[in-house]
Parts: structure tokens; C-alpha cells; sequence
């Protein structure tokens, strides 16, 4: 009579293309991770033992038995940039606030796309064959929140990637140093430093236009009621090629005449000449444009200037 048959060894699987598949032996159960988009041959061997009796010797004999099975696997996946740029509406040179995403392979009877996260950051547009675009609307919280889905149907069956995308936007302004000099023509000149950064709290990667806005009209203290000192208008733009500017604010010409008449630091004074409201943004050098990173108050004293009740990121 024969035995149960008995496996020896399990299955040893093995993959033909291990760049779109990998096939591993955990418990003997192949399991397949796909690498990149594209089709992989799968196949295991098997070996068992089967025993029956020789009833010449009275011995069990072994009798090897051997199966190899075969298939495939589609490995579907999704390429393309996982960082998508916003600027409210902006598009600065640089910096890509549309990215371009690819299912692979190509080929399929149908793809299907889908945010599953992030759809109050991100929308899909523009679908072409196996390609879509993905264009931002608002910063990222934390990286990798946007997720996006292709369902890929071919003859085989239907298949699912995913792919995380971070939308990334300047926010805030880091104050630096405020070095305050004396100016022959205006009394003073007080360099206000700061850094870009980003949503994620990162330096801007590349040169950045940014613009300056009047929030609220000039308002002169107390102590000077008839004073003539100006803004400029219209108010300034810059590009930044390092993450960093400096907003200059001067004194008064001497030649207005100005009135008070602005003096040289140090030592600095406490005594307020005029106040207005301003706003920076980024994206853009149009001023009242592009993404807003702060609010605060032009103080100009009589010998020299400062940023007050600022607030960044901006509300």
C-alpha cells in the first residue's frame, strides 16, 4: 500500500524579469512584490516523496515526485514628481505647480484615476491614455497627505497603484537681523532681513519673486500730527535668488524739507513719527498677488524702523 505523500522542501519560486517582479519564499507562499510597471513570469517548484511497499524486500520505497507550475503577474505603478507647488494662483518660473503622472505599463484597456487623500490640496485634470496631471490648490499639512490611485484594467484582470504627492508653498518669513545705519539724504536706513520658508519648513529651493502691499493708509502719532514723511508708492518687488531679502526703509529726504527732521543711530529712540499696514507675498511681482506669508505694521521712528504686531504664517 502507499503513504500520504509528504512534502520535503515546500515550493521554490522564482521570478523571469526580478526588475518589474520579486518573488520571495516566506513560508512557501511566493509572495510577489512588484518593482516597476510591466508584466513578470512567476513559477515554483515542487518536490514531495511518495513511499510504497516492495513486498519482495518488505521495504518502503521512495519515489520522488516533482511539479513545477507557472503564471504571471502585472505590476501596475504610478511615476512622476511627488511634489506639486502652490502659490495661489501663481506660476513662477521654477517652480512646477502642475506635475504630469504616468500608470505603467502602458497599454491597458482602461485607467482610472482618483485622489483618495488630500482633495481639499490637489485636483487631477487632463487625462490622456495613461497619463494625468495633478495641479495644487493649497499647502500640504504634512508630507505626503495627497494620494493619488490608478485602477488599471487589462485582459488579465484590474490592478491598483498608488502614489503620495506633497504640495509645498512658501508660508512663513523668518525675521533676521536689523542693522541700522545712517543715510546722508534721509537720516536713516534700517535693513528688516528675512528668510523664506516653506510649508514643510524648508528654504525656498530657487530664486523667488516677491512683492509688498499698503494694507491701511498712513496714520501720523501723536507726537507729530503734521508730519511729511511719504511712502513709496507703488510699493516694491523683489526676486530672491537665495530664500533670503531685506525690506529698506529710510527716513525722510532732507530736502522735502521733512518734517520732523529724521536723525542719525545709534543710539536708537523710541520716538514714532508714522505707521502703516503691510502685507508680503510670494509668487509673484505684483503687489496684493501670490501666496500671502505676513501682516504687520511699517513703524517708522525718527531714527529708524521696525516691523510691528507681525504675524507669519498669515492669517
Amino acid at each position: 500500500m502507499e503513504s500520504a505523500a509528504l512534502s520535503a522542501g515546500g515550493a521554490g519560486w522564482l521570478s523571469n524579469l526580478v526588475s518589474v517582479a520579486m518573488v520571495d519564499n516566506l513560508l512557501h507562499k511566493g509572495q510577489v512584490k512588484g518593482v516597476s510597471g510591466g508584466s513578470a513570469g512567476i513559477s515554483a517548484d515542487w518536490t514531495a516523496f511518495r513511499y510504497s511497499l516492495n513486498h519482495i524486500t518488505d521495504e518502503c520505497d521512495e519515489i520522488v515526485v516533482s511539479k513545477r507550475g507557472n503564471g504571471t503577474d502585472n505590476v501596475v505603478t504610478i511615476t512622476g514628481s511627488q511634489t506639486v507647488w502652490w502659490f495661489n494662483g501663481q506660476t513662477p518660473p521654477g517652480y512646477a505647480t502642475t506635475i504630469t503622472l504616468t500608470a505603467t505599463p502602458s497599454g491597458a484597456t482602461s485607467y482610472t484615476w482618483s485622489l483618495t487623500t488630500g482633495t481639499d490640496k490637489a485636483t487631477l485634470s487632463g487625462q490622456s491614455g495613461n497619463t494625468i496631471n495633478l495641479t495644487g490648490h493649497d499647502l500640504s499639512t504634512g508630507s505626503g497627505d495627497v494620494t493619488v490611485q490608478v485602477s488599471v484594467t487589462t485582459s488579465a484582470g484590474t490592478k491598483i497603484a498608488t502614489r503620495t504627492v506633497t504640495v509645498r508653498g512658501p508660508k512663513t518669513l523668518v525675521a533676521g537681523a536689523t542693522p541700522d545705519s545712517c543715510d546722508s539724504g534721509y537720516g536713516y536706513l534700517s535693513l528688516l532681513n528675512y528668510t523664506i520658508k516653506d510649508n514643510l519648513g524648508a528654504l525656498m529651493p530657487s530664486s523667488i519673486p516677491l512683492n509688498e502691499s499698503w494694507t491701511s493708509p498712513v496714520t501720523n502719532e501723536p507726537a507729530y500730527p503734521n508730519a511729511n514723511w511719504r511712502r513709496q508708492e507703488p510699493p516694491g518687488s523683489f526676486t530672491s535668488t537665495d530664500s533670503t531679502f531685506a525690506d529698506r526703509i529710510q527716513g525722510e529726504a532732507f530736502s522735502l524739507p521733512a518734517s520732523p527732521t529724521p536723525t542719525c543711530p545709534p543710539p536708537l529712540g523710541s520716538t514714532a513719527v508714522q505707521h502703516w499696514g503691510q502685507e508680503f507675498r510670494v509668487g509673484t511681482l505684483t503687489p496684493g498677488s501670490g501666496a500671502r506669508v505676513q501682516t504687520d505694521n511699517i513703524q517708522k521712528y525718527l531714527d529708524h524702523a521696525r516691523h510691528t504686531n507681525v504675524h507669519s504664517p498669515a492669517p
